[in-house]
C-alpha cells in the first residue's frame, strides 16, 4: 500500500489545467518510485502552502535524493544505447513547463509555484 501524507489546510485551487495536473502527477510518481524506491515503509509528503502571489506545491520524499545538475547533464549526452536514455525523462518535462520549479533539500523536494 502507499503511503502519502497530504496538508492542505482547506486550501482550494480554482482551477487546475492539464499541465498542472500532469507535472502533479509525474512528480508524485517520480517521489515514490525513485525517491522512495518504491519501498512502502517511506513515506511522501505533500503540502500545498499558500503564498502572496499563489501556492507552491511541495512533494518530499525519504529518498535519498539526487543531482538536478547530474541529471541534465545526463540527459543532454544522450548516449546512445544507454541507460542513461531513460534517466530523467520525467525531469524533462518539468524543464519544458511554463510552471516554475525547483529542487531542494539534496532533490528530496519538488516544489512547483502556482500563480494566482
Amino acid at each position: 500500500s502507499k503511503k502519502v501524507v497530504a496538508s492542505l489546510k482547506g486550501i482550494r485551487l480554482e482551477y487546475l489545467d492539464s499541465e498542472l495536473v500532469e507535472i502533479f502527477e509525474e512528480a508524485l510518481a517520480n517521489s515514490v518510485s525513485s525517491g522512495n524506491g518504491k519501498n512502502p515503509s517511506l513515506k511522501t509528503y505533500i503540502k500545498l502552502l499558500e503564498c502572496k502571489n499563489g501556492y507552491i506545491l511541495r512533494i518530499r520524499d525519504s529518498g535519498k535524493g539526487f543531482d538536478p545538475d547530474e541529471i541534465i547533464r545526463l540527459r543532454e549526452q544522450g548516449l546512445p544505447g544507454s541507460i542513461h536514455n531513460s534517466i530523467g525523462e520525467g525531469f524533462d518535462r518539468f524543464r519544458q513547463t511554463r510552471y516554475p520549479i525547483s529542487f531542494t533539500n539534496n532533490g528530496t523536494v519538488f516544489n512547483l509555484v502556482i500563480y494566482k
